[in-house]
């Protein structure tokens, strides 16, 4: 009753509130899915002219793209002249994209340690929203679908309480450190009786570590799947024991949403009618992956260095899509549970905090969380006064550690490891 209320009510009010276009995209997508998406490439062409065109509209990329060709009559493959656009640069980046046309704006500290903020406009949004559910739909999941959402702590703010409301969602964790807690949780789950999981691979492997000690019974899932950081075979083969579905891993970023989706075959593809997503190598070995949005205009991302590390071939897939698939990807640890008291907390909380802050007005180039010792030491690189920053992140700080673990707060230019991908987190013992 709850899932046919939120498809065919709630879901089209909040779309038409916002001006997503969902049922335009949908109906584009699945022309694209019944093709077996082999027209992609003049997808990929027509949507890169649009997006360069805006890009010259914007003071950021004066001088940035006059050496690169016309998208027209070239295609993608003059992106790899082009400059490469790096994290630190979204800054200015999105001063220079200020409009009318921005519809929301993300802010994210993510999983970089870098906290960036990216204005998006309806049209990505629209794609953005309406891809996701297509993407689902490989796998039975339909818009409206109750979700589990396994994202850390269970948050208490009424905003996002409200979000949960509307996207038919609830959180859960299985982390805990007293079994009946966990058992409460389990008690909560099986009332709610989701159609789906989703969220941190860390968090959804507990909780069938749980369910496995227990010997607690399957519930009927369509799907499980994993985000946010990398999750080894014996993991998801592990968790698909436990819960008796498929195991999906979806592959991403907070700046443009979906990039990769794993299809019922078990490829990572990409998704390219919203992406073009190369290397700094050439294909079929491992190189940085950068990619262009082809849907953002307001701020057009072109050439964007994740900082992840993969291995790209062409489709040959059983599931008969012609979308490249991703071999081998080297993205953020699995490892990312800090140990406390109650159980353990998500390193990404403490990143929930600096991101918070930075939405005052702190410049934070770059932060890092060091565990050892039963103790935190939070190292920032900051622009700016370090007394007020203090003043300003420990009470959110505070109140996400409650006590359980100490921390103390550094301040100082944070070193990169050449070849390898920042994490914000590291365990030192």
């Amino acid at each position: 009753m709850f899932s046919y209320l939120h498809r065919y009510v709630i879901f089209p009010a909040v779309f038409l509130a916002k001006g997503i276009r969902y049922k335009e995209v949908a109906a584009l997508l699945k022309v694209q899915e019944q093709d077996g998406y082999r027209n992609v490439g003049e997808i990929q062409k027509a949507k890169l002219a649009s997006i360069i065109s805006a890009a010259n509209r914007n003071p950021f990329y004066i001088g940035r793209l006059t050496d690169g060709g016309d998208a027209q009559k070239t295609g993608t493959d003059f992106l790899a002249s082009l400059p490469v656009l790096e994290k630190q640069e979204l800054d200015q980046l999105y001063r220079c994209s200020a409009g009318d046309r921005t519809l929301a704006v993300r802010d994210t500290a993510g999983t970089t340690g870098h906290p960036v903020k990216v204005r998006v406009d309806v049209d990505a949004l629209s794609w953005q929203v309406a891809t996701r559910y297509h993407l689902y739909g490989w796998h039975g999941i339909d818009l409206g679908d109750k979700e589990a959402r396994f994202w850390g702590r269970p948050v208490t703010s009424s905003s996002y309480m409200l979000k949960d409301f509307l996207l038919n969602r609830k959180r859960f964790c299985f982390h805990h450190k007293d079994r009946q807690q966990n058992m409460s949780e389990y008690e909560a789950l099986l009332k709610y009786q989701p159609s789906y999981f989703y969220g941190y691979s860390s968090l959804i492997l507990q909780a069938a570590i749980f369910f496995d000690q227990e010997k607690l019974p399957k519930l009927p899932l369509k799907a499980v799947i994993c985000t946010a950081e990398t999750i080894h075979t014996f993991q998801t083969e592990f968790i698909e024991r436990v819960f008796g579905c498929p195991v999906v891993v979806e592959y991403g970023c907070s700046e443009s949403d979906i990039l990769a989706f794993q299809c019922e075959q078990g490829s990572l593809h990409l998704v390219s009618v919203n992406s073009v997503v190369r290397q700094d190598v050439g294909p079929g070995h491992e190189g940085e992956v950068i990619y262009t949005d082809l849907n953002n205009r307001v701020m057009p991302l072109i050439n964007y260095r994740l900082g992840d590390v993969a291995t790209i071939e062409a489709s040959l897939c059983q599931c008969g899509r012609a979308l490249p698939v991703i071999r081998s990807l080297q993205g953020r640890s699995i490892n990312q549970l800090i140990p406390t008291t109650g159980g353990g907390l998500h390193a990404v909380y403490v990143a929930y905090a600096i991101e918070e802050v930075c939405q005052r007005g702190f410049d934070v180039r770059r932060f890092k969380i060091y565990y050892s010792k039963g103790r935190l030491e939070i190292k920032v690189d900051l622009v700016g006064d370090e007394a007020k920053f203090v003043a300003a992140i420990r009470p959110p700080l505070d109140k996400i550690l409650n006590g359980e673990i100490g921390y103390d707060l550094v301040f100082g230019s944070i070193p990169l490891d050449e070849g390898r991908k920042f994490s914000y987190f590291e365990m030192i013992d």
